[in-house]
This record gives structure tokens, C-alpha cells and sequence, in this order.
């Protein structure tokens, strides 16, 4: 019994020993519709934490952060993301290129101009895919990517009128952005 334990306690504590996080800042060069008008624009408010979990060759990350993609410069959603990375590139000297890909879940939490919605009707949700490369080198890490919404969400500032159907329908959006992150790992 003991043997089992003193087994389970090394092969939890090892991998541990490796993990790493990163706290990041970026930006996103973001579009999303509105209405039959597409909406492009560089959203310096973006930040977040990562998790990594190494190994060998492959990483797991979660992350979380507060992102702006169809905000101005008001962060306006929360967004939980989970990737795996493939090195591709490692040296000896701590450089590091991965390439990297998985899904986000992100939470609305206000319009475009940094205003909570009263109700929780109007704060939906919304789910994708990213992929990307990651550049490490010691303790600096350069994240490239794109981001693609696969669900819209409900946008309360723009109707649609259907005089056929006599009701208004608000119309859906599915963000997507370029995304550059800068963050220290520790």
C-alpha cells in the first residue's frame, strides 16, 4: 500500500513540476457584422492567463481571459479556451515554435460601448475554434492566431424587420479576430 502511494504521489507531483503560466496582454484585429455592414477594427484590450500542462513533444493548455472582438476598446467577453500545441521547433538554448489549435467558450458581458445589459437575455454566449503559432523563449512568449466563432450571438442594438412574418428579429453575429498576445511565463 504504501509502494501504491508513494507511486501516485511522484507521478502527480513530477508533471506538476513542469506546468507552467503565462499572464498575457494582446490585441485583436476583430470582425463581426452589423446588420449587412461588416465591422473591422484593432481592440488593444485583451487579457488573460494560461496554463500549460507539458508533454514531450505536445502541450495541453487552458486558458481564461477578458477579450474585446466586437467592442471598441471595452473588453466585452470572457472567454475560456482549451489548445493542444505540438513543438516543432526546440532548442537546447529555451527557444521554442508551436503550433497550436482547439475551441473557445466566451460570455458576452457587455456592448460595444462598455455598458452591462440589463438583463441576461441580452449577455449569450458564444463558441469557436482557434489555432495559431506560439514562439517561447525563456520567459517571453509571442502567441499568433486566429479566432472563429461557430455560434452567433444576439445583438440587441440591431433589428431586422420581417413585415412578411410581422415581428422584428435581431440579427446574429459571428465574431472573428486575428489575435496577438505578448505574455511572461513563470
Amino acid at each position: 500500500m504504501k509502494k501504491l502511494l508513494f507511486f501516485l504521489l511522484i507521478s502527480i507531483v513530477t508533471p506538476m513540476t513542469a506546468q507552467n503560466l503565462t499572464l498575457w496582454y494582446g490585441v485583436n484585429y476583430s470582425g463581426e457584422m452589423k446588420s449587412v455592414e461588416p465591422l473591422f477594427k484593432w481592440r488593444p484590450a485583451n487579457v488573460g492567463l494560461d496554463y500549460t500542462i507539458p508533454a514531450s513533444r505536445w502541450d495541453f493548455t487552458l486558458g481564461a481571459g477578458f477579450n474585446t472582438k466586437g467592442g471598441y476598446t471595452c473588453i466585452n467577453y470572457g472567454q475560456v479556451e482549451g489548445n493542444i500545441g505540438y513543438h516543432f521547433i526546440e532548442r537546447p538554448s529555451s527557444f521554442r515554435v508551436s503550433a497550436w489549435a482547439g475551441p473557445f467558450f466566451g460570455l458576452r458581458m457587455s456592448d460595444d460601448l462598455g455598458e452591462v445589459p440589463a438583463n441576461l437575455k441580452t449577455r449569450p454566449t458564444m463558441t469557436g475554434w482557434q489555432a495559431g503559432f506560439l514562439m517561447k523563449y525563456k520567459f517571453i512568449a509571442l502567441k499568433v492566431g486566429y479566432e472563429q466563432a461557430l455560434t452567433g450571438y444576439w445583438d440587441p442594438n440591431v433589428l431586422m424587420v420581417r413585415p412578411s412574418m410581422g415581428y422584428y428579429v435581431m440579427t446574429t453575429s459571428k465574431p472573428h479576430s486575428l489575435v496577438i498576445r505578448l505574455g511572461y511565463v513563470f
